[in-house]
């Protein structure tokens, strides 16, 4: 008693289906290639921000030194001498309380910005080491997805040969039914014959069919179309 060809050759090309449908599953697992990229634009964003927020330092930082020194330079001639009308006096006191007023509002808003961008930097600290963690995870997992795409295409490699031996003894008419069922059957051109029923469509084989299985002649399911073929059987005897 032998495993029965036709099923051989359907339980090889089930096995290299799988592993076809695992290759494709495995390169469509992009979850750690989306996480990385949020991750990277999250740095980008926060490093945008931080650049930004230090340049309107470095100008906010700039008149702030205008201002001190145009209150200095008010301040002298306010009170150096060189003014004693009494009307450029008040003049002056009044332009030198308005420099003096924009110096300070604009030191609140330096002190503001000095908070913030120690806030940012911070951030843009630990997201940068988030981001190096991520890029050894992604490195890592992506080289375990190659070694698991490579062991299923060696082991297809296999299957293959093995399906091209397991077709040879095989009539070319079985072939062909095989092949073209195989095609519009979605894979599944053999329906094992199981408590008497076919494995393919459920349905109850009559005794004739039956028969025909017992004596290894080519049967098809009167339902599915599918050829049909018991598990076990014996070898013609010459």
């Amino acid at each position: 008693m032998q495993v029965n060809p036709l099923l051989a050759l359907q339980d090889l090309d089930d096995q290299i289906a799988k592993l076809q449908r695992e290759i494709v599953a495995l390169k469509g697992e992009r979850g750690f290639l989306e996480r990385l990229a949020q991750a990277q634009a999250q740095e980008r964003e926060l490093s945008l921000q931080l650049e930004k927020l230090q340049e309107r330092q470095r100008q906010n930082n700039a008149r702030e030194e205008e201002l001190q020194v145009r209150a200095q330079r008010l301040h002298a001639k306010l009170y150096g001498g060189s003014v004693i009308n009494p009307k450029e006096l008040k003049d002056l006191q009044g332009e030198l309380l308005e420099t003096k007023t924009k110096q300070e509002s604009l030191q609140e808003i330096l002190l503001l910005g000095m908070e913030e961008e120690e806030d940012l930097t911070q951030k843009l600290t630990t997201q940068r080491q988030e981001l190096e963690k991520l890029e050894r995870d992604a490195k890592q997992h992506l080289a375990h997805l190659l070694r698991q795409i490579k062991r299923r295409q060696e082991r297809i490699a296999s299957l293959q040969t093995e399906r091209q031996k397991a077709r040879q003894p095989l009539e070319q008419q079985l072939l062909y039914a095989y092949d073209n069922l195989h095609k519009s059957k979605g894979g599944r051109a053999v329906a094992e014959v199981t408590n008497n029923q076919c494995s393919g469509c459920g349905a109850k084989m009559p005794e004739h069919k039956l028969n025909e299985l017992r004596q290894n002649r080519l049967s098809f399911c009167e339902t599915c179309g599918r050829l049909l073929a018991l598990r076990r059987f014996f070898e013609s005897r010459t």
